[in-house]
């Protein structure tokens, strides 16, 4: 979750990261070197938020090309018909005063609402872990990996956004994971995050705190 307190992006809730890997994957993003977890400020960012809000004729005259990631995330929407409505939603819980932003926000054809987080990279270990889980509610529950870290950024901005909003019909929750060799596409399911809510919203609230 890229919160304001980038030092707590976290939550408190995960143990140490796992030892850094050297990554190679063909996308740059201008001052965060070769490549990075998500996907925002960069050109597939920049290409999917076109992609919704743009005239399909504007878009193809915009770009000449457009990078091979974002073709694939476009086709995940399209084969899944999922509408897309919005691009990085910036959602702010003034208990606990913390923001983040959703990648993006879509609904099928029920009217059902889709969030999506999008992670770049990774490749080869986004699921490993160290034998140590996270912190707090979730300790014995979810080990501590790049995989659970993603979907906790996740699972949180679906806390804020439930609690904001006052939304009670389930919503849907997909990491989508990519990078040069292929995709990955994980669910959180929604009985999940209602399960923990209270108690991971109860958690932060003192870690932050405890500050």
């Amino acid at each position: 979750m890229n919160i304001i307190l980038k030092k707590r992006k976290r939550l408190s809730l995960s143990k140490e990261p796992l030892k850094k890997r050297k990554i190679s994957d063909d996308i740059t993003t201008k001052g965060r070197g070769k490549i990075f977890g998500s996907i925002r400020g960069s050109k597939i960012h920049s290409e999917l938020n076109d992609f919704i809000f743009l005239d399909k004729n504007f878009f193809i005259k915009k770009y000449n090309s457009i990078h091979p990631w974002t073709i694939r995330i476009i086709n995940i929407i399209k084969e899944r018909k999922w509408k897309p409505i919005l691009t990085e939603f910036n959602i702010y819980d003034q208990h606990l005063h913390v923001a983040t932003a959703i990648d993006m926000i879509c609904v099928d054809s029920n009217g059902t609402i889709i969030l999506l987080e999008f992670k770049t990279g990774y490749s080869g270990y986004f699921t490993e872990h160290d034998n140590t889980y996270m912190m707090g509610p979730l300790n014995k529950v979810m080990e501590n990996s790049p995989l659970n870290w993603a979907k906790l950024q996740l699972i949180f901005s679906q806390i804020i956004l439930i609690k904001n909003y006052n939304i009670s019909n389930p919503i849907q929750s997909f990491i989508i994971r990519i990078d040069s060799e292929g995709t990955d596409i994980y669910n959180i399911p929604f009985e999940f995050i209602i399960k923990y809510s209270k108690d991971l919203f109860n958690h932060m609230n003192s870690c932050l705190l405890s500050k």
